[in-house]
């Protein structure tokens, strides 16, 4: 409750987002036990869904489709990997400059909320290629149809890019210096929608399409090294 309370008082976070719950001692530093659990699975799972991708349209004559997931690969990569960030920078702290002349003070809001800025593109980068996707290779999910699937899946993009513009606006309008309590009722209607359709739902059409995509095998394989026991 403390770190709610302290987080309405701040000037970036005028309606309760998520961040909320991990911003503040001892949240933040359990989250940051954990979290790599979900930054693992999540970087193994863009660079298992890379593959897919790649070994679906190799040798086709949609070479744009791979050199698109090529230049999109690291961006994701790095994206997500940065998130780590918000454990490091606190909302409510200054850094310490860094050198004479080098610039102003880091803010610890703005450290803190570049990490989320990388998180949600990434998000939003891994939609609209599962969308693409869908539309190259024309799956077809239950009770929708082939023309159904195809309506569904360009509504979710086109519902999820504006919420997560809107969310980067509100965050960055707060960065520099601007009221925000214009935004609060719609701050949180925006951020549950948000909350769903970017990090529930995509774990129902993923087991979805785990059923309708071709299976990925990894197989590890080594050189032989012939090896003699030539005893004590």
């Amino acid at each position: 409750m403390r770190g709610i309370s302290s987080c309405k008082r701040n000037w970036l976070t005028l309606f309760l987002d998520i961040c909320v719950y991990w911003d503040y001692t001892p949240s933040r530093e359990l989250t940051a036990l954990y979290y790599p659990l979900f930054e693992y699975s999540f970087l193994l799972y863009v660079i298992l869904d890379y593959f897919q991708i790649r070994l679906t349209f190799q040798g086709t004559r949609r070479t744009g489709i791979i050199l698109w997931t090529n230049i999109l690969l690291p961006i994701k990569i790095i994206l997500i990997a940065w998130f780590r960030m918000i454990f490091v920078y606190q909302v409510n702290m200054k850094q310490p400059e860094y050198g004479q002349g080098y610039g102003p003070y880091l803010e610890g809001a703005l450290g803190h909320t570049m990490g989320f800025f990388g998180l949600q593109l990434a998000l939003i980068l891994v939609a609209v290629e599962n969308v693409l996707f869908i539309h190259w290779t024309q799956v077809e999910y239950p009770y929708l149809g082939k023309r159904g699937t195809l309506v569904a899946s360009t509504l979710y993009i086109i519902i999820v890019i504006p919420l997560t513009l809107f969310k980067i606006y509100v965050a960055f309008t707060a960065l520099i210096g601007r009221k925000i309590n214009q935004f609060m009722v719609i701050g949180r209607i925006v951020d549950v929608l948000w909350m769903l359709l970017i990090a529930l739902m995509p774990l129902l059409f993923a087991q979805v399409g785990r059923k309708r995509s071709a299976h990925l095998k990894v197989t590890v394989e080594r050189d032989c090294i012939a090896w003699k026991d030539k005893g004590p």
